[in-house]
């Protein structure tokens, strides 16, 4: 935040500011947090019809995908529609309208009602190119907030390095469940879903540090759906080795591999 002194440029008496836009609750243009499906939802409107854009896990991610669309789709009278962007509106901590969304979520003093499906918005299709754009520019947000704020606490959860031998990747994912049980199950689902892997690393820090290591690792990124595979170098492999599991990590990896046993075993 900039402070005002002596030097600051003067206002003439009597001149007229121009009215700053007023942010809505979530934070950005085109985003609500949708109670039902606890998520933030980008919502844009069309030629007289609200379009869903699909649910993200932070407000900024919505932002992000609204955005995209808005800037192909003018006002009706042909000028162009106000942007987060435009706006200013994405220099802003994103990790506060997470902080909100979590009291909401906890809140008891608001009824969540589901919406009838006639009143739900209908949805427009996000090509996976887009949608991966969202994230990575998501991911670069992050980290340069955190480079801007060394200090700030990361989300709640782990972020995990795996090793994948079949491909001779690594894969950097998270889980925002706070303990070793939610770790273990994680590790779990992976293994059904890639078949033999290896938990490499445990660190303590949910999807911003996972975005933070992701920008990190950035030229090692292998192009996939999710963008979460990398390269096996010599470098991941360091900094992975070097890091290793957090005690939550270690206890994690004991319940994996009893949880891995006990499938051995029903076979």
């Amino acid at each position: 935040m900039q402070c005002l002194g002596a030097h600051a440029p003067l206002v003439t008496e009597g001149a007229t500011l121009p009215k700053a836009k007023e942010r809505p609750q979530s934070g950005y243009r085109g985003v609500q947090w949708d109670g039902d499906e606890q998520k933030f939802v980008a919502l844009i409107g069309i030629h007289g019809e609200t379009k869903n854009l699909g649910y993200f896990d932070t407000a900024i991610a919505a932002a992000l995908a609204y955005d995209e669309i808005a800037v192909d789709n003018p006002l009706p009278g042909g000028g162009p529609r106000d942007t987060n962007k435009s706006l200013g509106w994405l220099d802003r901590d994103p990790w506060d309208n997470a902080v909100s969304a979590d009291i909401e979520i906890n809140s008891t003093e608001k009824e969540q009602t589901k919406p009838e499906k006639s009143e739900l918005a209908p949805t427009v299709e996000i090509s996976p190119e887009v949608r991966n754009y969202v994230r990575v520019q998501e991911q670069k947000t992050t980290a340069e907030y955190f480079k801007t704020v060394p200090n700030a606490p990361h989300l709640p959860g782990f972020t995990y390095i795996i090793y994948l031998p079949d491909s001779d990747r690594f894969k950097i994912g998270y889980t925002s469940k706070p303990d070793a049980l939610g770790l273990a199950k994680r590790f779990k689902d992976a293994k059904k879903y890639f078949g033999n892997m290896l938990p490499v690393a445990t660190l303590e820090g949910g999807r911003t540090l996972e975005a933070c290591l992701h920008v990190k690792f950035d030229h090692l990124r292998i192009k996939t759906e999710l963008n979460e595979q990398f390269q096996a170098s010599s470098e991941l492999w360091a900094f992975a080795l070097y890091h290793g599991h957090c005690k939550i990590g270690q206890w994690a990896v004991y319940q994996y591999m009893d949880m891995h046993q006990e499938d051995i075993q029903q076979v």
